[in-house]
């Protein structure tokens, strides 16, 4: 049975030194609310955050994801910025539309960052940046990255088989970096 805390009313913020820890025996921990994330979300477990029409805000947080484990966002939006720091080696899966508050670094040796389906990545602001960090990785299957977020690859970025990705935006490749469009067979 999974522990859940359901928020229904008004946002659940979690302010400079606080934490929303999930940790225990199982890997079923849901949090159903709209977040304001300006401390930590440490997910020691699975954690997945209950979002439909809500917003997952963490551009001035802590994403923590420990090894093997998941933190998802189910529908709404998820926020990203300059400030969002992600620590872990799990996996962040965000939801499917994806707000950057401002630039945004993918760091190396953070966990991995899944676009959820079909992801829309957006931008307020013109000229905003998605920096994909040299030794960190970006995979794009069936996501779109809109006109106002140029990415600027100083690691790596993969286009996966049987998928179609499009950036509106700029796209830098560095010197070093790499840009892979994988093929996928189709049995012929």
């Amino acid at each position: 049975v999974p522990s859940t805390l359901n928020v229904t009313t008004g946002t659940l913020t979690n302010a400079g030194t606080g934490v929303i820890w999930a940790f225990g025996d199982a890997d079923n921990a849901v949090v159903n609310a709209q977040i304001l994330n300006s401390g930590t979300v440490q997910a020691d477990r699975s954690l997945a955050i209950g979002n439909s029409g809500k917003t997952f805000d963490t551009s001035s947080g802590t994403v923590n994801v420990a090894a093997t484990k998941s933190l998802t966002i189910n529908g709404g939006t998820t926020t990203l910025g300059s400030g969002t720091v992600l620590t872990g080696s799990g996996t962040f899966n965000t939801s499917t539309t994806v707000d950057l508050a401002s630039n945004f670094t993918l760091a190396a040796g953070t966990p991995t960052l899944n676009f959820a389906g079909t992801a829309t990545i957006n931008a307020a602001t013109a000229n905003t940046t998605l920096t994909v960090a040299s030794g960190a990785s970006l995979s794009m299957a069936n996501d779109t990255i809109g006109t106002n977020v140029d990415v600027v690859n100083q690691g790596s970025i993969t286009a996966v088989g049987n998928a179609t990705s499009t950036i509106n935006g700029g796209l830098i490749n560095a010197s070093g970096a790499t840009i892979e469009i994988q093929s996928a067979y189709d049995g012929n």
